[in-house]
């Protein structure tokens, strides 16, 4: 399962779509806090416990949602969730539109593939 917050949605979509992969979930968060814990909760219930759960953003680690999600996923799930995303930055852009897109794709192929 695949938790992100905002526009990657369609990276991912289009990416799960391309590659025929019908065993992962993609679950957009829409509102940070306060968080509808029960409504993930019950979204998680029909997945196996065993499931691999991924933050995936666009943004660097330390400059999304990582740092607020993840201890409440962690806390919601019993488990550790895994990042797929930039590595941290003092920068919030890397400043070219090609190194930008590589980072894109290489951090959506990274949250179906942990």
């Amino acid at each position: 399962m695949i938790f992100f917050l905002g526009k990657v949605f369609y990276d991912l979509l289009n990416y799960r779509d391309a590659q025929k992969i019908d065993n992962a979930a993609i679950i957009r968060v829409e509102q940070l806090y306060p968080l509808a814990e029960a409504k993930l909760r019950a979204m998680l219930k029909p997945f196996p416990k065993a499931a691999k759960l991924v933050w995936c953003q666009e943004e660097s680690q330390n400059m999304g949602a990582w740092s607020f999600m993840e201890p409440r996923l962690r806390t919601l799930v019993k488990t550790e969730i895994a990042y797929a995303g930039r590595n941290a930055s003092a920068s919030p852009a890397v400043g070219a539109l090609t190194i930008h897109k590589r980072e894109q794709a290489c951090l959506v192929v990274e949250a179906f593939s942990i």
